[in-house]
């Protein structure tokens, strides 16, 4: 039943990472389609044609509503001409910016905090020399809590990871605290639905098995696929990937493949 439960995870994370794949790449041809349509012509032999000679980039509908909210708070003369554009300058350049619209997702606005949260289990995983010279499937659930600390725009993102993983061993259940920081790419502004990173931390275990020490050290390697703008504040998260752990004070380490989901909060 177990196994069972555990394929099932792997089938539903495989059908999401195909889904994102497939809907990304229709997004970005839908994208293509409307702007085709809203703003160019396609010409007989395929080459788009603007339909606006203006280089501002803005719709004529745009730049001609600033004109009339300012044709009557205009004077004449050289000194109103100018202030006049550099006014128009500023705001044509706003409207290109998108700084004119409210921030909706965690690309609109760089000082948005990004927190997951999320549960899962160890798909398959062994254990050595931990109560016993070796054993399989020790490794049971999982909550953790991440946190995006930092950002190298266009580049790659820095997280914290705090989570409780729970052990079933032969001589008795262990249950130990992380803490970890994660370099992820690429970050989370650029919108791209995978991620990918990996991370080195601490491990302190709040129960352990008799003659077995309290500090461990844990490492990871994640593969993910996030979706943060499915809802007004927030989405959803599915990520798998390799986890370990080496006892510190004591013999035994532990290593094998997670799977873990959860919501994803911009605010």
């Amino acid at each position: 039943m177990e196994r069972m439960t555990k394929n099932a995870l792997v089938s539903i994370f495989t059908g999401l990472l195909l889904a994102t794949l497939f809907f990304s790449g229709a997004r970005g041809f839908g994208q293509i389609l409307i702007d085709n349509g809203s703003g160019a012509a396609t010409s007989n032999s395929g080459t788009t044609i603007s339909e606006s000679p203006d280089s501002t980039g803005l719709s004529s509908s745009s730049q001609n509503d600033w004109d009339d909210s300012h044709a009557d708070s205009v004077r004449t003369g050289k000194a109103a001409a100018r202030s006049y554009f550099v006014a128009r300058e500023e705001h044509e350049k706003a409207v290109r910016n998108g700084a004119d619209r409210e921030p909706n997702s965690i690309s609109d606005s760089g000082s948005q905090h990004y927190l997951m949260v999320g549960f899962g289990t160890f798909l398959d995983d062994k254990a050595w020399a931990w109560g016993s010279p070796h054993e399989n499937n020790v490794g049971s659930m999982m909550f953790n809590v991440t946190y995006r600390v930092n950002e190298w725009p266009n580049s790659m993102d820095l997280w914290f990871r705090a989570e409780y993983l729970t052990y079933n061993l032969t001589g008795g259940e262990a249950g130990q605290l992380g803490m970890m920081p994660i370099v992820v790419f690429p970050d989370a502004r650029s919108n791209f639905p995978m991620y990918f990173g990996g991370g080195l931390g601490p491990g302190i275990f709040l129960r352990q098995i008799s003659g077995s020490g309290d500090l461990a050290l844990n490492y990871t390697v994640i593969i993910g696929v996030r979706f943060p703008n499915l809802f007004p504040r927030g989405g959803l998260f599915m990520e798998s990937g390799y986890k370990g752990l080496v006892n510190v004070m004591s013999q035994g380490q532990q290593q094998g493949v997670y799977l873990t989901a959860g919501g994803v909060f911009v605010f």
